[in-house]
């Protein structure tokens, strides 16, 4: 934390995970220890920053501010690092030999937010209001390499089948846009909480990096450009009454409208 001055703070957060997994974690007679996976993170893939800037404009007026960097992204291979040597999984068996897939996932999510609190007190009646407005985008690429090109399913250890799979490359973003208000108004031993959200969300398939067998930039794969938008409003509203002179019986409700957010996954793959 930076007091900048008395009205004004800063704070700072950075936060990762730097590891490295096998998976399955152990071998056994029918998952030798070629086909077991590594699975790698570090600050550089998974690095979330956190920013905050808190001005107090009165003792009763506070704006916040925030910017966000969420990333999780990874890497996964076989176990000895082989990109060449195909999979082959025997259905009789059980056997599995070779590598499995090798992957490398690239999430990331910006987000730009500012809030404003202000509290105005009156002889009977209180409000505590809020206002917000909320920038953000998410965005990913995955890219998924079948060692050799090739996986092979065997019948009690002779050949029977080979299915033929390219780099799969797949990404998607999106970008919302949210502006919302709320009132707190007290009255006695009556408390009244409404507001409502108003969201803009834009998913698009973007152009991602094309790949070649052994992770290598080889051009890009075209996207599709927009796809949805959604205009959405959720309303909002909550009472709570003090049925007791000392608080200890309270009377609540609440209801709302709710709406999901856009899930890159859900479009990725077109």
């Amino acid at each position: 934390n930076w007091k900048i001055t008395d009205k004004l703070e800063f704070q700072q957060s950075f936060y990762a995970e730097i590891f490295g997994t096998v998976n399955p974690a152990f071998t056994t007679p029918m998952r030798p220890i070629a086909t077991l996976q590594h699975s790698e993170g570090g600050a550089a893939l998974n690095g979330n920053w956190g920013s905050q800037l808190t001005w107090t404009v009165s003792p009763k007026t506070v704006l916040t501010g925030r910017y966000n960097i969420t990333q999780g992204g990874s890497n996964r291979i076989g176990f000895f690092r082989d990109l060449t040597t195909p999979q082959h999984r025997d259905q009789v068996t059980g056997l599995f030999s070779g590598n499995f897939t090798a992957t490398r996932f690239r999430p990331k999510r910006d987000e730009v937010s500012a809030k404003l609190n202000t509290y105005i007190s009156g002889s009977h009646v209180s409000h505590n209001m809020f206002f917000g407005a909320q920038i953000s985008r998410n965005k990913d690429y995955r890219v998924d390499i079948q060692p050799g090109g090739v996986i092979y399913s065997d019948l009690n250890g002779q050949p029977d089948q080979a299915q033929f799979a390219g780099t799969d490359v797949r990404g998607a973003v999106s970008k919302a846009q949210g502006v919302w208000a709320e009132n707190e108004m007290n009255i006695g031993r009556f408390t009244l909480r409404y507001g409502g959200r108003y969201d803009r969300m834009v998913a698009s398939s973007q152009d991602v990096p094309k790949f070649d067998g052994k992770f290598n930039e080889a051009g890009t794969v075209k996207g599709l450009g927009k796809l949805v938008t959604w205009n959405t409003f959720s309303p909002r509203g909550g009472m709570n009454i003090k049925l007791t002179s000392d608080g200890k019986t309270v009377l609540r409700a609440v209801a709302g409208r709710y709406y999901l957010p856009l899930f890159l996954t859900e479009f990725e793959v077109l």
